[in-house]
């Protein structure tokens, strides 16, 4: 399933010091904490059952369901202009690359595997631009983690 890989793309609302607007290097910081901590969060997630397609989409929307969490918080979130465009843009990437594991969560769960396939297929072209889009404003650990 590809939601479980998306839980790297999130953010936390954060402030600079003194009340300020956030400098970049507070905006980055904030950001890989809470992507960090929101990959903790799922991984820490009940695991289903590989053989219960059931158990396997519901895992998908509780994790999802993180991921939407996560994604509410970015939209309260100021960035510095320097990134603002940047940011905006990355954030409607990554909402179309959650709702593309939406509809493939949707799918399964209908046993209709040739739309959650194409569902797949949108996720994993939005998920590589999200990911360029998360290392372009240095927010590494808001992108999907290489393989090890």
């Amino acid at each position: 399933m590809v939601g479980l890989a998306l839980a790297g793309f999130l953010l936390a609302a954060c402030g600079g010091s003194g009340g300020g607007a956030p400098s970049e290097a507070d905006f980055r910081r904030e950001a890989n904490a809470v992507c960090r901590s929101t990959r903790s969060a799922i991984a820490h997630l009940p695991k289903a059952d590989a053989e219960n397609p059931t158990a396997l989409v519901n895992a998908g929307k509780r994790a999802l369901a993180k991921e939407r969490e996560a994604v509410r918080e970015l939209a309260g979130l100021h960035a510095p202009t320097t990134v603002e465009r940047s940011v905006l843009r990355w954030l409607r990437l990554v909402g179309r690359a959650l709702d593309s594991v939406d509809a493939s969560l949707r799918a399964q769960g209908h046993g209709d595997l040739a739309a959650a396939s194409r569902a797949n297929a949108e996720g994993s072209r939005l998920v590589t631009a999200a990911d360029a889009a998360a290392r372009g404003l240095r927010v590494s650990e808001c992108a999907t983690p290489a393989p090890k």
